[in-house]
């Protein structure tokens, strides 16, 4: 798919909010009440409380220009008809733009499976009696390889959480 299509559908603030809506969707939603959950997300209201005058500002923005470009991008279906408005399945690469991993993901991934195995190894080793893994108690290597995946846990949480108890949005 090319990144164009990709720049070019999540490069609008209202584009987003569509998408975001219509991932947080499980069945089709018109396009009245589509234009009620952006016009909320805009004006950072329930939708409860979204006036008739934003809601119509918003709904006349994705008829005429918003969902057809969506649509002609092949990331919505139903975008003209205005009833039954879906993401389609090449819409999942917009999700991932949306909601990225945490950068770094896969390192510290690669660092706490390695840590796993490579102390569950040391552990085994020790527990054989090999030379020079016999000069300590087994004790040491076990508290050690806690102690290093309680720090790699730590710091892997701090990246994602810093100091709040939700994700990083």
């Amino acid at each position: 798919m090319p990144e164009d299509d990709v720049f070019s559908a999540l490069g609008n603030q209202r584009r987003r909010y569509v998408v975001a809506c219509l991932l947080e969707q499980d069945e089709p939603v018109d396009m009245k009440e589509l234009s009620r959950q952006v016009a909320a997300r805009e004006n950072d209201v329930p939708v409860e409380e979204v006036t008739h005058e934003q809601r119509k500002r918003v709904y006349i923005a994705l008829h005429q220009n918003h969902l057809p470009q969506l649509e002609d991008m092949g990331f919505v279906d139903g975008g003209r008809a205005r009833e039954a408005i879906t993401l389609n399945d090449r819409a999942t690469v917009l999700d991932r733009h949306l909601n990225p991993e945490p950068e770094g993901e896969e390192v510290w991934l690669g660092a706490e499976i390695g840590l796993t195995l490579g102390g569950a190894l040391l552990v085994v080793l020790s527990w054989l009696d090999l030379y020079p893994l016999v000069l300590l108690p087994d004790l040491f290597y076990m508290v050690g390889l806690v102690v290093a995946l309680a720090i790699v846990t730590v710091v892997r949480c701090y990246r994602v959480y810093g100091l709040r108890l939700e994700p990083a949005s």
